[in-house]
């Protein structure tokens, strides 16, 4: 027997070390932190980081889709997919935070922290409201001023018909007319701020106002070459003069009579309609035409 082996009375032999093969015992498993929350608290949170995403992701969407507006040429249409796919995706964001929200606030409602839970559902159940209802009325808006139906119309093109595109979207860089918006879009008996050129905002015929819509002409023509603005111009101005003698019951000597024509991209496309107009040298506050 050697040395080390003898102990003294009630002393314990020093434990034996393990063998080279044997394992050390597992470490104990520790939960995640996620998974030690209660089931109801734990899809609360997860419900509000979805909500979370998906607010973030309507506002870029939405964000973008309103930065597509300074693009060249965006209300010719040239940019309508970018701006219509993103006002899509910011709806569809909006959507699915409000469903979020609403399934979040449930949860909370199941949780001992009911109050806070509940609350900042509520807050999150607002801000993707107002996401909803800002990206819907924006994309509403864009369907409308864009055309999309009529966009749509134009994706599967022939060779021929590109070309013909092609060469519209070139003439809209060289020419203009005056008064577009108010050709396009005015209203006969419509009394503006503005003049010919820029005819500013629409007003009521009783308040000051520099521009009055009296009619509205057909011009003749083939859309195959477009005239010009001067001959255009012209030729609505004689045609103008019969409607607008009919349509004004008083003297109409030293009135500036002026005619909005199409540009030339708009007479290619068929447009022909020419508005016939009053311009005054200062403001004034009735209407010419009754």
């Amino acid at each position: 027997m050697n040395q080390e082996d003898v102990y003294a009375p009630g002393e314990a032999p020093p434990p034996a070390s393990l063998p080279q093969w044997a394992s050390a015992p597992p470490a104990p498993q520790v939960a995640a932190p996620s998974d030690t929350l209660p089931r109801p608290r734990r899809e609360y949170v997860e419900g509000l980081t979805r909500v979370g995403w998906a607010i973030a992701l309507g506002s870029v969407s939405l964000a973008v889709a309103r930065a597509t507006h300074i693009l060249p040429d965006w209300e010719a249409g040239r940019w309508w997919m970018f701006t219509i796919g993103f006002g899509i995706v910011a709806v569809l964001s909006g959507l699915l935070a409000v469903v979020y929200s609403v399934a979040s606030f449930g949860e909370a409602r199941r949780h001992s922290r009911a109050a806070r839970g509940a609350g900042l559902a509520v807050l999150a159940l607002l801000v993707g409201g107002a996401l909803l209802v800002g990206a819907g009325v924006s994309l509403v808006d864009d369907w409308d001023r864009l055309d999309v139906p009529d966009a749509w119309d134009r994706i599967d093109l022939t060779p021929e018909k590109r070309g013909i595109v092609d060469t519209i979207d070139s003439a809209r860089d060289r020419t203009a007319a005056s008064g577009a918006d108010v050709r396009r879009h005015g209203r006969i008996g419509g009394c503006y701020t503005g003049d010919a050129a820029d005819p500013g905002e629409e007003v009521a015929c009783r308040e000051a106002h520099r521009l009055e819509v009296v009619v509205a002409i057909e011009l003749p023509g083939s859309s195959d070459a477009y005239p010009g603005v001067a001959e255009l111009t012209a030729t609505a101005l004689d045609l103008c003069r019969e409607p607008v003698d009919a349509a004004v019951e008083r003297d109409t000597t030293g009135l500036d009579l002026r005619a909005l024509v199409p540009t030339e991209v708009e007479w290619l496309a068929g447009d022909h309609q020419a508005m016939c107009v009053f311009q005054f040298a200062s403001p004034v506050t009735e209407r010419v035409a009754e």
